[in-house]
């Protein structure tokens, strides 16, 4: 259904100057037909930036290659290896101790663990954004909302999308501060599920581009049309 067939079809539900017409006519408007697609780009590169970071820099809740074991040889306990400040984890001579734990260094990597803060209230905040305006679509359309194959595609990926994102921020908050090896274990079937519909929302969001701009295209050739038209009828 094009975006002038919806708005026919919405005409026709309710009365004129009523407010799911112009609610319509909002959701319909140029300018945030626009900011919609510059997020969905920024939203692809966001989740492009993130299945790096999660290839490159694996969590060491799940990988050691980033954690600390040791202890030292005489057992004193005083303060040697300081990885920051007032922040002494291991002290001098070092040994291998079976009875240590394996630990995450919270330094190592700071900068990447800031950028996937970052990245991910970048990806929260989009992805509210757009199930915002499939809500107000869906108040708006009703049944007819249900019908159109396009939005509850939309729908499923986003709400998806959305619910992910914060299972996998409250799994990793869990397991960072958890020995529990169950933790550990629902935090990467989490994080795979969600590396998985990384996929598709990357895949959604390049189509999704792709028809927001060929839809741009058509309304802007029927446009010139039209015009072309009454020219016509006024020579």
């Amino acid at each position: 259904m094009s975006a002038e067939e919806e708005r026919s079809l919405v005409q026709r539900m309710y009365a004129p100057g009523s407010f799911p017409l112009r609610l319509m006519g909002f959701l319909q408007s140029s300018h945030l037909q626009f900011l919609l697609t510059m997020l969905l780009v920024l939203d692809v590169v966001i989740v492009v930036a993130e299945l790096f970071i999660d290839a490159e820099f694996p969590a060491c809740t799940l990988i050691v290659r980033d954690s600390i074991s040791c202890c030292d040889a005489f057992g004193t306990g005083a303060s040697g290896r300081s990885l920051a400040p007032g922040d002494a984890l291991c002290s001098y001579p070092l040994v291998d101790s079976p009875a240590h734990t394996t630990g995450c260094d919270p330094y190592k990597h700071s900068g990447i663990k800031m950028l996937q803060l970052v990245l991910f209230i970048c990806s929260a905040f989009i992805l509210c954004v757009y199930e915002v305006e499939l809500m107000m679509l869906l108040s708006v359309l009703r049944s007819n909302f249900v019908r159109n194959k396009l939005y509850l595609i939309d729908f499923v990926v986003v709400t998806t999308a959305l619910v992910l994102e914060f299972t996998v921020k409250l799994k990793r908050a869990a397991a960072a501060g958890s020995d529990d090896d169950q933790a550990k274990g629902d935090l990467a079937g989490v994080l795979t599920i969600a590396r998985c519909w990384r996929f598709v929302r990357l895949g959604h969001g390049l189509v999704s581009s792709m028809h927001e701009a060929h839809a741009g295209h058509l309304e802007e050739m029927d446009h010139h049309v039209q015009e072309v038209r009454i020219r016509g009828r006024g020579a």
